[in-house]
């Protein structure tokens, strides 16, 4: 089975494996063993195949990341990574050479492939046999010769495999946590997170649906400057009477968003959290009847996702269904403590507000007792939760404790210097 390297100046580069073995000086006494990841190892085939021509950033983008939506921060990265293996730099480039605003060229020369007929795969002792020269084979005898090699497949894989994966789970986590601060400055964090996690790691499930949340919430709670709201206080049932979501521009969002949560099933139909993006899209989309297949979908993988029986609460708010909001919410509201509950760290932050939420769902309702309870309840473990004091102030206020609801909004004026009471 033939095996093709591709020789760039004194780096010999196994397309197959990444391995590259670079000569550093004419005696073979001095040599660099790296290795290449596989979106640079396409980079450098797509240049070498176009030596000395330029290749422009769209062609790049749609040869590394086919079917997948990245920015072109994407193909920086990726060409900065080659650059830095290859000991290039971009100022005085000796192999990729960047013209600005249109793309890149490989200038190194020369540029050679060669093709092993060995029936096995080579190793990076056979790579070096054929660059070498009859005084490297006698530098390198074959017994410390396996021993050097064996410690660098070690290496070498530890490098190409952990270190990327590493990387990326940091940005997804990270990105998580961003998104769930539901501020504009933390979605647009959390965007650019996704995109560098799915310029490392194409086919990551995850980070595709973590992409497409944040492009369905920006599209929500974007300022409208014909009705402004902000950011934190706008939902997706004030966006849709708004008609906010229904402009050119928000379907082209919302369309993008749809490819990478369809993309992200496909990619892990068996992850609670890809069902959940998609029944977030088309629930953006308007259309609620997908939205809910979507989120039960998600259900049936996940019986505790907390943010997904939110949704399904969002959903029945929006279609007036007042007391199955409220059913689901609580279920919401108990998953968040359960230690089966995924993304519990994000869960805290989130469990005031609902709790407090439901408590006004109920006032909606005129049931001042179950109001009342939710309000107590929330502020037994948050005692200054600003939400849960003005509603159980209000509740107080409408059952005749009047002097007991101006006593609760002037303790939390003396204890927090925030009047939150009319």
């Amino acid at each position: 089975m033939a095996t093709t390297f591709l020789h760039i100046d004194n780096w010999h580069i196994n397309i197959e494996t990444g391995e590259a073995v670079n000569n550093l000086s004419p005696d073979g006494e001095d040599m660099s063993n790296e290795r290449v990841d596989p979106l640079g190892v396409k980079l450098l085939i797509i240049l070498a195949q176009n030596q000395g021509e330029l290749v422009t950033k769209e062609s790049l983008l749609t040869a590394l990341w086919p079917n997948t939506i990245v920015n072109e921060d994407a193909l920086s990265q990726c060409v900065s990574r080659v650059r830095k293996l290859l000991g290039d730099q971009h100022r005085q480039p000796k192999f990729i050479e960047t013209l600005p605003r249109r793309g890149y060229r490989l200038i190194a020369t020369p540029i050679e492939w060669h093709e092993s007929d060995d029936c096995s795969a080579p190793t990076l002792s056979e790579t070096l046999d054929t660059i070498g020269t009859k005084k490297r084979r006698y530098l390198y005898g074959v017994s410390l010769l396996v021993l050097v090699l064996l410690s660098a497949h070690f290496i070498f894989f530890d490098k190409a495999s952990t270190e990327p994966r590493t990387e990326v789970s940091r940005f997804v986590q990270q990105a998580d946590i961003y998104y769930h601060k539901v501020t504009r400055q933390d979605n647009e964090m959390a965007l650019e997170l996704y995109q560098k996690a799915i310029a490392l790691s194409p086919d990551l499930a995850i980070a595709h649906s973590g992409l497409a949340n944040t492009i369905v919430q920006r599209s929500i709670r974007l300022p409208n400057p014909n009705k402004p709201t902000a950011w934190q206080d706008m939902n997706l049932g004030q966006a849709l009477s708004d008609g906010r979501l229904f402009n050119e521009p928000a379907k082209q969002q919302l369309n993008k968003a749809l490819k990478l949560s369809e993309k992200a099933v496909q990619l892990s139909p068996n992850d609670p959290r890809t069902h959940k993006a998609l029944g977030f899209v088309l629930s953006a989309q308007n259309n609620m009847q997908g939205a809910l297949n979507s989120y039960k979908t998600a259900l049936s993988l996940n019986p505790n996702a907390w943010d997904v029986l939110i949704n399904i609460g969002d959903i029945y708010e929006i279609s007036g269904q007042l007391t199955n909001a409220i059913s689901s919410y609580k279920k919401a509201f108990n998953s968040m403590t359960n230690k089966d509950s995924t993304e519990i760290s994000q869960a805290r932050q989130w469990r005031a507000d609902l709790g407090a939420g439901i408590g006004d769902k109920y006032l909606q309702q005129n049931n001042l007792i179950e109001a009342e309870v939710w309000f107590r309840h929330v502020l037994s473990f948050a005692p200054f939760s600003p939400e849960a004091t003005k509603g159980l102030a209000n509740v107080l206020k409408l059952s005749g404790q009047v002097s007991e609801s101006e006593r609760l909004c002037l303790e939390y004026l003396e204890r927090i210097g925030q009047a939150i009471c009319d």
